[in-house]
């Protein structure tokens, strides 16, 4: 159930982001555990770090895939895994653009498996990064064949 309510939730998320249309979401945390918690917060844009180290949501603009920020380390990796798994991004061209600007940190670990995943939907990753970031650090020394960098 939780899974069908993530990919229900990305959707609803990505109409809202780019069209006109406001909502207010609810849970009752007594029914839900801490980790059920915390995946369906990650799929929110305005999800507090209390409550998540990550989010990936929907962007406002057509030709990016979804928008991750925050934290990305031991602690977040499953986290990661799991929103990946169930909002199912899709490829447009071959590529599955993420804007990555918001994200403060990701070990090489949550990376590879990003980058793992997006190559399993037969994709190649674009990463949109700030200029400062780490990740094109992390990137430079990994020499992955399949991420192309977009410094933002």
């Amino acid at each position: 159930m939780a899974a069908t309510f993530a990919r229900y939730e990305h959707l609803v998320d990505t109409h809202m982001a780019r069209h006109p249309l406001t909502g207010m979401c609810g849970f009752h945390r007594a029914r839900l555990s801490a980790t059920t918690i915390a995946e369906l917060a990650c799929l929110h844009p305005l999800a507090s770090s209390g409550s998540t180290p990550l989010r990936l949501f929907s962007s406002d603009q057509a030709d990016i895939s979804a928008v991750l920020a925050g934290e990305v380390d031991l602690a977040g990796r499953d986290l990661l895994r799991s929103a990946l798994a169930r909002i199912d991004l899709p490829p447009v061209g071959g590529e599955v653009i993420i804007d990555a600007r918001e994200l403060s940190f990701i070990d090489h670990q949550g990376l590879l498996e990003c980058v793992e995943h997006i190559r399993g939907r037969g994709a190649a990753t674009v990463l949109h990064l700030a200029a400062d970031s780490a990740t094109r650090l992390l990137l430079n020394l990994l020499r992955l064949p399949d991420v192309r960098v977009v410094t933002a």
